[in-house]
């Protein structure tokens, strides 16, 4: 299994986006991205992924989704998922009227 077919696997696994696992991993938002178009990263990168895909698998073996502040997965009774989404919180009325006067 290539690194970037692992990655995958892992950000399927774990429903998290290619920018969140970036970030979190090496620092690095378009890590994955760039992966995907042909990047090759450096020695010290891929220590850096390893160690951090490591402390995830450890925390987490199953790769089950812990809860999350944004939105949490919901079992529908045909299997699939769908995030429950919370609504805006509605504008202040005056906030356009302030910043166009300025």
């Amino acid at each position: 299994m290539t690194l970037l077919e692992r990655i995958e696997k892992h950000l399927k696994d774990h429903h998290i986006s290619a920018t969140r696992f970036g970030r979190r991993a090496v620092g690095d938002p378009r890590f994955v991205l760039d992966l995907r178009q042909g990047r090759r990263p450096r020695r010290r990168t891929l220590e850096r992924l390893e160690a951090y895909l490591q402390s995830v698998d450890a925390r987490d073996p199953q790769g089950s989704i812990r809860n999350r502040s944004c939105a949490r997965q919901v079992a529908h009774s045909d299997g699939q998922h769908s995030a429950k989404v919370f609504p805006r919180p509605a504008r202040r009325p005056g906030l356009a009227d302030r910043s166009s006067t300025q």
